[in-house]
């Protein structure tokens, strides 16, 4: 199984959310948020409860979206967006895999960076299986 986090990132950039890797505003990055641009997503793999141990074809992961922005409703309204694109039924097709997601914790404001950009965060549960 390939990165939950990377999966998604491909996922959001293909729903047109932003660019993955991309220098410009809304840029989407995993693991590691870059200095520039100042409009950009990153997602983090977070771990999970691992396999099902009553079905070992089914991981739980989680994967945390994190969105920086020095406009505050600007961030706000990103991670509503890709909250909205991610709780879909029955699922989110990325990497080969289908994931069912639910919200492990609503969107946070964690405060502002060393910029002062607004840094605002939400947490995601999913179950993967892989899509034959």
């Amino acid at each position: 199984m390939s990165s939950p986090a990377y999966d998604i990132a491909q996922y959001l950039a293909s729903q047109g959310v932003g660019v993955f890797g991309g220098s410009t505003a809304w840029s989407i990055n995993v693991s590691r948020e870059p200095a520039s641009p100042d409009d950009c997503i990153t997602l983090y793999d977070t771990g999970g409860a691992g396999l099902d141990t009553d079905d070992r074809d089914i991981d739980r992961v989680s994967f945390q979206v994190r969105v920086r922005s020095f406009d505050y409703l600007s961030a706000r309204a990103m991670q509503v967006a890709i909250r909205d694109l991610l709780l879909i039924d029955p699922g989110v097709a990325a990497g080969g895999n289908l994931y069912t997601i639910s919200q492990e914790s609503n969107i946070m404001h964690i405060g502002r960076d060393e910029n002062d950009r607004q840094i605002l965060t939400a947490n995601y549960l999913a179950f993967v299986q892989e899509v034959e």
